[in-house]
């Protein structure tokens, strides 16, 4: 099993991606491996394979760890795949790293922090947010809730634009495919002397409206 940890700090795609698979095979005891690995601060490519391999073992002993790494961890392409992993676990003592994490600098981590927190289904915080009109924390989650995509919420995703927004969260909203979110980040970029465009690649991490 050592070999195959070792092969995790290779930055090419394919061996990690085979690494990764094989340690999954293992199962739970490539467990205290990873999450040492995890840890390692010499190499963000081996915790960028740890936190895969944790993601696709799903042994609740990583939940603690990927949180502090989530929490830690100022490297995207560390805390993207510990996002992605929590959100494959579904544990809920992650919720509120996740929430954390919905408004990293990172799009990419935005939104798997965002995709993580959807699929689980339930997030009694968030819900209450929306039914208590608590625009701060729809701010702070502003990914997730474009995500989720509750009709009539547009309003108060506008709200928190207007009362915290940040460039980012313009940008998120422009991209978020829905037309009145995109329109009030553009007032709100003018507004505020950014200049913001639309992202016609694919491929830059915002989240659709509704999932789409």
């Amino acid at each position: 099993m050592d070999n195959l940890i070792q092969n995790l700090r290779i930055n090419e795609w394919d061996i990690q991606r085979k690494t990764i698979d094989s340690l999954a095979k293992i199962g739970p005891r490539a467990v205290e491996p990873l999450i040492i690995a995890l840890k390692d601060q010499n190499s963000a490519v081996l915790r960028h394979g740890a936190a895969e391999a944790l993601g696709e073992i799903k042994d609740p002993r990583a939940v603690e760890p990927l949180i502090a790494a989530a929490l830690r961890d100022d490297d995207y392409r560390v805390t993207w795949p510990v996002a992605e992993a929590l959100g494959k676990i579904k544990d809920p003592r992650a919720v509120e790293s996740l929430i954390v994490a919905c408004s990293n600098r990172s799009s990419y981590v935005r939104k798997a922090a965002a995709d993580a927190l959807v699929g689980m289904a339930n997030v009694p915080s968030l819900n209450a947010a929306l039914k208590n009109r608590d625009t701060k924390m729809i701010a702070d989650a502003y990914p997730y809730f474009i995500l989720k995509g509750v009709a009539g919420s547009e309003d108060l995703l506008i709200q928190s634009l207007d009362e915290y927004g940040t460039r980012a969260m313009a940008v998120s909203f422009l991209n978020s495919g829905s037309t009145l979110l995109a329109k009030a980040a553009t007032k709100w970029a003018i507004s505020n002397g950014y200049q913001i465009m639309g992202d016609r690649s694919g491929y830059s991490g915002n989240p659709r409206w509704g999932g789409k």
